[in-house]
């Protein structure tokens, strides 16, 4: 059993399936999810939580999650690009 919400515990299931994906069940405190592991492949979406196992020895891993999705990307620099692309947005008037 997990100790706190920081140590998270991934225990996988089965033979590879669709693509090299990997069946699992993770426990996380009191909550269990089953999902798909999928191996990082730059090819491919992050569709979901990126994440690092490491082996407890007694089948199960410990999960160390980097986050989920891609960057949220909002830097000046990216804000002038997307108005060079796109046009800024309009400035309000005042009506009166």
């Amino acid at each position: 059993m997990p100790k706190s919400d920081d140590d998270l515990d991934v225990a996988v299931l089965g033979p590879e399936v669709d693509g090299g994906g990997r069946l699992v069940i993770r426990q996380q405190g009191d909550q269990v999810s089953a999902g798909v592991l999928h191996p990082l492949d730059e090819n491919r979406p992050v569709t979901g939580e990126l994440v690092t196992l490491s082996p407890r020895g007694d089948g199960s891993y410990r999960v160390e999650s980097h986050g989920k999705g891609p960057a949220k990307v909002s830097s000046p620099g990216y804000r002038q690009g997307w108005d060079n692309v796109f046009g800024a947005k309009p400035k309000k008037q005042m009506l009166n």
